[in-house]
C-alpha cells in the first residue's frame, strides 16, 4: 500500500471520532504514519507553502504566548493537560498540512482525483449510516443518533454537520465535472442527501452555511447570463440593494440574530464564555497565554468555543491577526470559484461559532480545495495559452 493510499484511508477515517482512544484513533494513527514516511520522499520549503506559514506563523505567536503565561506556575499546573492536548493537536495540524502541500507541490499527489475519490466514499460511508440510523439509533454499539440528531459515530453533532455542509458544495463540483448522465445523477442524489443529513444534525450553523453557500452559487449563476456593461450594473445593483436593506432594516437583523445566538446559546454559556475570553485575552494582549484552555468556570479550565477567541486567549492580537490576514488570502483567492467559495462558507460559520484550529478533516478540506482551485486555474491558463497559439 503506498503513501496515497494510507493518507486516503486517514482522512476517511479521522472524522469518526467515536472511534479513537483518547485523543488518537486508527486514522490519526495512519496519518502521522504517512508523515513519517514522506521524510524519505522529502518536504518542500515552507516559504513556498501558504497553510505551512500559517500554522508556523500562528504556533510561534502561541509559544510566545506561552512564555508569557509559564511563569504563573500554579495556572500552568492545573491547565498543563489542556496546554498538551492543545500544543500535540497543533503540531498535528501543521504535520499534516505541510506533507499535504508538500505532496502536492512535488507531483506525488493528484488533487482533483484525490478529492473526488473522496466524496463518494464518504457519501457511501455516510450514506450507509444515515439509513441505518433510521431503523437503529446505535451501529456496534456507537451512536448514529442522538435525541433524534443525526452524529454517525462522532463524539459531537458538529463533527458530522460540518462535514456534510462541506460536503454537499465538493459534491456540486464533482457533478459539474461528472461524465455521462448516470454518474452525474447519482451525484446529485449524494449531493441531497448530504443537505439531509445537514438537517438531521440541527446544527443551526451546519445548515445556515448549506443556505448562504446555495444562495451564492444560485447568485453567481444568474449574474453569468449577464454581459458587459449589463453585468456590471446587476452586481451593483445587488451591493445597493444589500446596503438599503442592512442600513434601513439594522435593527430587525439585530434582533434576528440576537434572538439565534439565545436561542443556540445553550442558557447563556457561550455569552459567558465569549465575554469571559475578552477580559482575559486583555491580561497578555499581544502573542496571549499560550495553548490550552483559559477559562476558568466551577473549578474546570474551558475553552472559548470561537476560533477567533481561541486565537486571541492563545496567540493574542497577533495570533487574530495572522488569522485573519490568512482567511481573507484564501477568501479572495477562491473569489473565481463559487462552489469552493460555497465550500467554505460553513467553515467560515464554525469559525465564528466554534473551534476549527484542532480540527483536522477541516485543514484537509482546505488544503485540497485550495490547490484543486490552484489545478484548475492553471489549466485554463495553458488551455488559454494553446488556443492563442493555434
Amino acid at each position: 500500500m503506498n503513501n496515497n493510499k494510507l493518507l486516503f484511508l486517514a482522512f476517511i477515517l479521522i472524522p469518526f471520532t467515536s472511534l479513537r482512544i483518547g485523543m488518537i484513533g486508527f486514522g490519526e494513527i495512519i496519518l502521522m504514519l504517512v508523515i513519517f514516511l514522506q521524510i524519505r520522499k522529502g518536504y518542500s520549503k515552507i516559504s513556498h507553502l501558504s497553510f505551512s506559514k500559517f500554522w508556523v506563523f500562528f504556533l510561534l505567536a502561541c509559544c510566545l504566548g506561552l512564555l508569557n503565561n509559564i511563569f504563573d506556575s500554579m495556572n500552568i499546573v492545573t491547565r498543563m493537560k489542556g496546554v498538551f492536548t492543545d500544543f500535540f493537536a497543533y503540531i498535528i495540524v501543521f504535520m499534516t498540512v505541510y506533507m499535504l502541500e508538500s505532496k502536492i507541490r512535488k507531483n506525488d499527489l493528484e488533487v482533483e482525483p484525490f478529492l473526488k475519490r473522496t466524496f463518494y466514499y464518504f457519501s457511501i460511508i455516510y450514506g450507509t449510516l444515515f439509513l441505518v440510523s433510521f431503523f437503529a439509533p446505535s451501529f456496534l454499539g456507537y451512536n448514529l443518533r442522538s435525541y433524534g440528531r443525526f452524529m454517525p459515530l462522532v463524539n459531537n453533532i458538529h463533527h458530522g454537520a460540518m462535514m456534510f455542509s462541506v460536503l454537499v458544495f465538493i459534491g456540486i463540483w464533482v457533478m459539474e465535472n461528472a461524465k455521462g448522465k448516470i454518474k452525474k445523477g447519482i451525484t446529485f442524489l449524494f449531493v441531497i442527501l448530504f443537505i439531509l443529513m445537514t438537517l438531521q444534525t440541527g446544527s443551526f450553523k451546519a445548515f445556515l452555511g448549506v443556505v448562504l453557500g446555495l444562495g451564492l452559487m444560485f447568485y453567481v449563476k444568474i449574474i453569468s447570463f449577464f454581459k458587459g456593461k449589463m453585468k456590471k450594473a446587476v452586481i451593483f445593483s445587488f451591493i445597493i440593494t444589500i446596503a438599503f436593506v442592512v442600513v434601513f432594516k439594522l435593527d430587525f437583523i439585530y434582533n434576528k440574530l440576537t434572538a439565534i445566538f439565545s436561542e443556540e446559546d445553550g442558557g447563556g454559556a457561550r455569552e459567558h464564555l465569549y465575554r469571559t475570553a475578552l477580559k482575559i485575552g486583555e491580561e497578555n494582549f499581544l502573542f496571549g497565554n499560550g495553548p490550552g484552555p483559559h477559562i476558568f468556570n466551577n473549578g474546570i479550565y474551558w475553552d472559548a468555543h470561537q476560533t477567533l477567541l481561541t486565537a486571541y486567549l492563545q496567540a493574542g492580537i497577533v495570533g487574530v491577526i495572522i488569522l485573519i490576514f490568512f482567511a481573507t488570502r484564501f477568501m479572495i483567492y477562491l473569489f473565481k470559484k463559487s462552489v469552493f467559495l460555497a465550500a467554505f462558507i460553513p467553515i467560515f460559520l464554525y469559525v465564528l461559532g466554534g473551534d476549527i484550529l484542532r480540527r483536522i478533516p477541516v485543514w484537509f478540506f482546505l488544503v485540497l480545495i485550495y490547490y484543486c482551485n490552484k489545478v484548475i486555474e492553471k489549466k485554463k491558463y495553458y488551455k488559454n495559452e494553446s488556443s492563442y497559439i493555434i
